[in-house]
């Protein structure tokens, strides 16, 4: 039985697939994110309730509440690609992404070359 079939991660520098973190790291950091959201989102509506509050701050609130949300699209297509497989593979040229990029931004989906041309 092959390490990848046992469940465990192949590396890149094997010259196979890249690593794929255990589905509960990437489980975590959709959760924190989806408890970001949950946090953020009744302050935001206290802000716009309340009449003495000036707009930039409801401003700077809603910019926050959408960088969190942001976060959990991008965590559950981590997610998703962990599912099918697909994880750690560049969603444009289908090439591998690398392991210390994936450690530093889990939820990434390029590689290096192909963000850098966007």
């Amino acid at each position: 039985m092959s390490a990848q079939s046992q469940g465990e991660p192949t590396s890149a520098a094997s010259g196979s697939q890249p690593t794929v973190p255990p589905e509960s790291e990437l489980d975590a950091e959709l959760h924190r994110a989806i408890a970001q959201v949950r946090l953020l989102e009744p302050e935001y509506e206290q802000l716009l309730a309340d009449p003495g509050v000036i707009q930039e701050d409801r401003d700077g609130a809603r910019r926050l509440l959408e960088i969190a949300r942001a976060n959990v699209e991008s965590a559950q297509r981590a997610v998703e690609r962990a599912e099918a497989g697909t994880y750690g593979l560049c969603t444009v040229c289908h090439g591998p992404i690398g392991d210390e990029r994936l450690a530093a931004l889990p939820d990434v989906d390029m590689c290096v070359a192909c963000q850098a041309a966007r």
